[in-house]
């Protein structure tokens, strides 16, 4: 389950038993556009969540001349002093796959991989073996 961050909580507190709840039933609790909206910091600190969802705006500049990587490292860096899981949404190329796996991100999703589709779909693809190829990011 996503918590968005652009979205500010009207009761912490109760957010926080909500969460422990769910996750006492196995649910996972990440918190998406970490670092683009409302006290990601507060939110960890007083919420029961796992995993932090990187933002597409930390991941478009990666392989461009201008690139500032300090803001994305230090998230990364956070992540992995707090035992945080990693997920980085919006890859559309291999340079960027490629520089979050080095710097140790666990789950990427975006176009690179492959379009969105309705689930009903991909069932279906999954199901009739359609999906022809993995790309070797994946894989490594």
């Amino acid at each position: 389950m996503e918590i968005t961050e652009r979205t500010k909580f009207g009761d912490l507190n109760k957010a926080a038993e909500c969460i422990e709840i769910l996750t006492e039933h196995g649910i996972s609790i990440k918190l998406d556009d970490c670092g683009t909206g409302y006290g990601a910091f507060s939110y960890l600190h007083v919420l029961n969540i796992d995993t932090i969802k990187i933002d597409r705006m930390f991941v478009d500049g990666i392989g461009m001349e201008d690139f500032k990587n300090t803001i994305l490292d230090s998230i990364l860096a956070f992540a992995r002093e707090s035992k945080l899981h990693v997920v980085a949404e919006g890859i559309e190329t291999k340079v960027q796959a490629d520089y979050l796996i080095n710097a140790g991100v666990e789950m990427l999703q975006g176009t690179y991989f492959g379009d969105p589709v309705p689930f009903k779909r991909f069932r279906q693809q999954l199901e009739t073996d359609e999906i022809q190829e993995i790309p070797k990011v994946i894989v490594q």
